[in-house]
């Protein structure tokens, strides 16, 4: 999937005093500018805020997961262990079908 890569860090809007922004490293642009909803707690858009800084870290660890579950089933699971991985591949399926668009 093609998308800007390194770690997202969050900095408090300089236009919007409860605004955060998600920015792709230290001298990039601002990614995203995350407000909190319009009766919402301002905690509530910080914690959005850093869920959305956290996405390609949680991206990338689907695909760890998904790699690890492949390695698994190599070892020779037993029916329960290979019911669990295929619980376990499908939640990370779903979950990256979503950031990817296909869901």
């Amino acid at each position: 999937m093609d998308y800007t890569k390194g770690e997202w860090e969050l900095r408090q809007s300089p236009f919007v005093y409860t605004g955060m922004n998600v920015y792709a490293g230290k001298d990039s642009d601002s990614l995203a500018i995350v407000h909190p909803y319009p009766y919402g707690h301002p905690s509530e858009g910080q914690a959005n805020a850093h869920l959305i800084a956290a996405a390609p870290s949680l991206y990338e660890a689907t695909g760890d997961v998904a790699a690890e579950c492949s390695r698994l089933e190599q070892t020779g699971l037993t029916p329960e262990q290979q019911h669990i991985v295929n619980a376990i591949k499908e939640i990370v399926m779903t979950a990256q079908a979503k950031a990817e668009g296909r869901e």
